[in-house]
């Protein structure tokens, strides 16, 4: 016991990961998945390792949407990211989505997933997007802290969500 709280002690607080696109490593599609599949399996989207490798394959753009970003730490993956378009089959008509966004659990809490969060929020910037939305059912508080706003709750794929949106609108 007394080991561990020296390693967690001596442990950076704080996290820059390298973000990069998956476009630079897409043979880590399979790992990513199986991450989503241990973290979401219980949603339709995340119970095939097969389907969410498809779904990522479709990301591998870097000057367009969709597109899955990647942290690293010292050459490590440790989560990832995506800009994804019109997620939700409920809300067609919103583009812009931050997607799947997963820290792998001995990294959480170190900043990985705000780094992800403001790479994805500089790529919609990018493509001209307004707002950013996002859906979660557990999650609320920790995007409310970063600024975004509960937009509607709903059922979705038999779960209760909140749908939230950031505004992109420069400050002024």
């Amino acid at each position: 016991m007394k080991d561990m709280q020296i390693s967690k002690a001596t442990r950076p607080t704080r996290l820059v990961p390298d973000i990069r696109t998956l476009c630079d490593c897409p043979n880590l599609a399979e790992i990513i998945a199986q991450w989503f599949k241990d973290e979401w399996g219980e949603w339709p989207q995340h119970q095939s390792i097969e389907n969410s490798v498809a779904r990522l394959k479709g990301r591998l753009n870097t000057d367009k949407a969709p597109l899955t970003l990647l942290a690293f730490d010292n050459g490590r993956a440790i989560g990832t990211a995506s800009l994804v378009l019109r997620e939700m089959t409920t809300h067609p008509e919103l583009p812009y989505w931050l997607g799947d966004l997963y820290v792998v659990p001995e990294e959480r809490g170190r900043g990985v997933g705000s780094a992800l969060i403001n790479a994805i929020v500089d790529q919609a910037r990018h493509f001209g997007a307004d707002y950013l939305y996002l859906y979660t059912a557990d999650q609320m508080a920790l995007y409310a802290s970063k600024g975004w706003q509960t937009f509607i709750k709903e059922t979705y794929e038999k779960h209760e969500v909140e749908v939230m949106r950031l505004s992109l609108a420069s400050p002024t």
